[in-house]
């Protein structure tokens, strides 16, 4: 969508000298003597800044001829055509030394003709021997209704709220209506809600700039639509309204936190990473939250068999560590060949032998087999040729899965031996089924499985967007995992799947769509890492369903 926008242009109009004019395009001449002076039109078109800002003065780039008509008293109307090209027009016109009706209408083709692109009027007084300004606010003539956003889609469940409601149309051109003018006619809203648990301020958007609310009651269980037309015409846009299933979030304390894993410690606190804090973080499950420094930045993190937390570490210095539950923590360096290969460790998994399996992918893509207490190389898995292993865990089979790229790999405890299966998106994560398969998530918008002996099933993700995150299984047999667009609350995408082991997906919206992890907590709800709100959330599958 082009966005060098339209439609509320200060037009402004420079009186020159006094007497009869010259008019751009002939016209008819008024049927008596008038004292007429020139008046000179300036129309210049104006591209939206950066980011889509709104500022307060445009023009359709898409304007070919303006159409100029004046009324005075007592005078028949004169009418003007002048020519423009890419939005900018220039022409003059004689005025009648009176006080005039200006009405000036933008096409998209020249003759004015074509479509109406906008139009605007204003009444002044024309004095001779004097510059006198013209200033008109136009109005944009929609064409088509193309974006509808809510400022929150998702807000927290259960808790009154009201968010802004911004609806985007552009011109016959294809040039975004933006500016103080108002839309002509005015773009028509419609919000189907059975439960009638949310309501609208009006239902029209009169102009780009106009503030049409959206209030929500409280009430749990609400999934609205919000759409968008033109005045009799089928529905061109439309947003979603989900209360996001999250009924209590945590801020972080270190304002640099960014949590990025979580998981469940044997002391009943949940643990977690903020790989922007360089912190290990606990929590319990009144809010309150401890943190412990650490020297790289800390991603993963797992319970080890010794009854402590193993993080990876992304960095220089140190690839994983080590922290017991009353805050004992320990850093290791791996000796990744060659010497001084920077490293990107983002994920570890105990063997069952008794070994680390740490996966880095970094510049020297690889896992690394290490010895926990020591740090000290066992063996590297490093040819894996332009793929990245991301996430590590070890399978129901006792072997060591790993998602690399577009593929689950398989490392075969028993000889070392890897096998590549392929899948039809980059694997982001790995967890071990409790039906004796591995499952995972891929880019492709698909959950799936693996068996043992290598058959890949995958599902569809109902309303997937952008990025799966961290799938994990349920007491139940069944999996959550979490997707969305990884930038924020838009449009209702921030979602947590849940997921039956015969690939039947269910969906709910949370409150941040960088929810890089999960994990069940004590009081068997789910504790969420929410990275771009840089708190801990907690979402309960029984608030309102």
């Amino acid at each position: 969508m082009r966005r060098n926008a339209i439609a509320a242009l200060t037009l402004t109009a420079l009186l020159a000298g006094c007497g009869s004019g010259t008019p751009h395009v002939a016209k008819s001449a008024p049927p008596v003597k008038v004292e007429t002076t020139s008046v000179a039109f300036h129309i210049m078109p104006t591209k939206v800044p950066a980011g889509g800002t709104r500022r307060t003065k445009y023009i359709s780039y898409g304007t070919q001829s303006a159409k100029i008509a004046i009324d005075s008293p007592g005078v028949p109307t004169t009418t003007t055509v002048i020519r423009c090209s890419y939005g900018a027009c220039n022409g003059t016109v004689d005025a009648p030394v009176a006080t005039d009706t200006f009405t000036v209408t933008l096409y998209d083709d020249w003759g004015a003709q074509g479509n109406v692109l906008s139009a605007g009027s204003t009444t002044q007084t024309i004095v001779k021997e004097r510059a006198n300004s013209v200033n008109i606010t136009f109005d944009g003539v929609p064409k088509h209704v193309t974006v509808v956003t809510l400022d929150v889609a998702s807000p927290l469940i259960g808790a009154p709220s009201t968010t802004n409601v911004h609806v985007n149309a552009v011109d016959a051109t294809g040039y975004t209506i933006v500016g103080a003018g108002n839309y002509n006619p005015p773009i028509q809203l419609t919000l189907n809600d059975p439960t009638a648990s949310t309501s609208l301020s009006k239902p029209t958007v009169d102009s780009p700039d106009d503030v049409v609310t959206l209030s929500y009651n409280g009430t749990p269980k609400v999934l609205a639509t919000l759409s968008a037309a033109l005045q009799g015409g089928a529905v061109e846009a439309s947003a979603t309204f989900e209360p996001a299933n999250v009924s209590a979030e945590f801020a972080i304390p270190n304002p640099d936190g960014t949590p990025r894993d979580i998981v469940k410690g044997p002391d009943g606190a949940m643990w977690f990473t903020e790989s922007g804090g360089l912190k290990i973080g606990r929590i319990d499950g009144n809010g309150l939250v401890k943190e412990y420094a650490t020297t790289d930045a800390p991603s993963s993190i797992i319970v080890g068999p010794d009854g402590a937390l193993w993080f990876t570490e992304v960095g220089q210095n140190k690839q994983y560590g080590r922290i017991t539950t009353d805050g004992s923590l320990t850093e290791y360096g791996i000796a990744v060949p060659p010497p001084g290969t920077p490293t990107s460790a983002t994920a570890l998994a105990f063997g069952a032998d008794g070994n680390l399996y740490v996966a880095d992918d970094g510049n020297n893509p690889g896992v690394y087999v290490v010895t926990p207490a020591t740090g000290a190389l066992v063996k590297s898995y490093t040819n894996w040729g332009n793929a990245y292993p991301n996430a590590v865990v070890s399978g129901p089979d006792n072997n060591i899965w790993v998602a690399v790229s577009n593929n689950v790999a398989q490392i075969r405890l028993s000889d070392g031996f890897v096998s590549n299966f392929v899948t039809s998106g980059t694997v982001a994560s790995v967890t071990a089924g409790p039906d004796g398969n591995v499952w995972f998530t891929d880019s492709s918008g698909k959950i799936g499985s693996v068996t043992a002996t290598g058959s890949v099933t995958e599902y569809a993700i109902p309303r997937f967007v952008h990025n799966t995150y961290k799938i994990i299984a349920a007491a139940d047999g069944t999996f959550w995992f979490t997707y969305g667009r990884g930038t924020g609350g838009d449009g209702g995408m921030c979602r947590l799947g849940h997921a039956t082991a015969a690939g039947a997906i269910s969906s709910y919206a949370i409150a941040d769509c960088n929810t890089p992890s999960l994990a069940f907590g004590s009081d068997g709800n789910l504790w969420l890492a929410e990275s771009t709100r840089k708190k801990i959330g907690i979402f309960s599958s029984f608030a309102g369903r």
